[in-house]
């Protein structure tokens, strides 16, 4: 391998990481804008320890949880159906929601 080829994989590597960190940086301020916002402080409390609980809305999930990765919307005559999906960071477990509010989920194991 030339030194320009390892050059080029370490300039990759670094940059990389210093997406992941600015990523990681968004989305910490983000949980703290979200847990600042909320009034309630059994959603609060849930928000810090990484919980869902009923009640919370979807943005508080993703506080709590971090981005989904899936989202499966579904428009029915009377309400709004939102399955938040995650993988193997939370064990593929679903949050449901309804009209923006969570109704259940299955943590799986």
């Amino acid at each position: 391998m030339s030194l320009i080829a390892v050059g080029v994989a370490i300039l990759l590597i670094v940059g990389l990481f210093a997406k992941l960190s600015t990523a990681s940086k968004v989305a910490a301020a983000e949980r703290e804008r979200v847990l600042h916002t909320t009034s309630d402080p059994g959603v609060r409390r849930a928000i810090s320890e990484k919980q869902v609980q009923r009640g919370m809305t979807e943005e508080q999930v993703i506080a709590s949880w971090g981005q989904p990765t899936a989202i499966t919307r579904q428009a029915l005559k009377t309400k709004m159906k939102v399955t938040l999906r995650y993988g193997p960071t939370r064990g593929g477990s679903s949050v449901y929601l309804e009209n923006g509010i969570v109704t259940g989920w299955k943590q799986s194991t």
